[in-house]
């Protein structure tokens, strides 16, 4: 249950991310500096399975975590995708990304799509489905989720970033269409809603992030986080 959209720039990247999730699950911890072997990255962190759903790091790549609902995953006992984001932090391109996912490994993890970002490069999109691991260069926004109608709050979303553009990509964000309820972007449903909205900023000199904590319809972003580009 997520939205990813982004616009590419000549030296970086902007990148968006609301995170949508039962009301009952526990808030998730704001970004904060960390380190993966000697990689500073940002992230923000989920206090129940111990992972991220977005990172970026001083390298300038940026990684998106969506869950596939539309996969019924295979087996049990799994382990929390958010490991899988931070187990690749230290990674310096979408390159080294799509090598370290493809190694193996992935069925301890339930259905998901994985977006790398790095300046100068094609978006990658890593698409495990359970059984097979899909890599598909030079992908278009916007990506979603959902648990309920996925199909259809896929096509609502990508409908309506289509009328806007990549242009309005916080209007995308932050606004109710077709109408408020489970297809906007901004989800709000009576079991669940989008808990927090994620700006990613990458240029030549910096990688920034910005982060609200609430529904994007009412949440401003908190103080920009930042590190230079290495």
């Amino acid at each position: 249950m997520c939205t990813l959209s982004f616009r590419l720039e000549p030296d970086g990247f902007e990148l968006w991310f609301s995170r949508d999730e039962q009301r009952s699950r526990a808030a998730a911890r704001r970004p904060a500096l960390s380190r993966a072997r000697d990689t500073r990255f940002l992230a923000p962190r989920d206090p129940e399975g111990g992972g991220t759903w977005i990172a970026a790091n001083e390298h300038g790549l940026a990684l998106a975590l969506l869950n596939d609902y539309a996969s019924p995953p295979r087996g049990g006992d799994f382990e929390s995708r958010g490991r899988l984001v931070l187990a690749l932090c230290a990674a310096r391109d979408t390159g080294e990304v799509a090598q370290r996912v493809g190694s193996g490994g992935l069925a301890r993890y339930r259905p998901f799509e994985l977006a790398a970002f790095a300046p100068g490069e094609p978006v990658t999109r890593l698409a495990w489905d359970g059984r097979t691991l899909t890599a598909e260069r030079g992908i278009s926004g916007p990506l979603a989720s959902s648990a309920v109608a996925h199909a259809e709050a896929r096509a609502a979303r990508r409908a309506r970033f289509a009328e806007l553009g990549a242009g309005a990509l916080e209007r995308f964000h932050r606004e109710h269409a077709p109408a408020r309820g489970a297809l906007s972007a901004c989800m709000h449903r009576r079991d669940a809603k989008t808990v927090s909205l994620v700006r990613v900023r990458v240029t030549r000199e910096r990688v920034a992030m910005a982060y609200a904590a609430g529904s994007p319809c009412r949440t401003r972003f908190g103080a920009e986080l930042e590190v230079a580009r290495d």
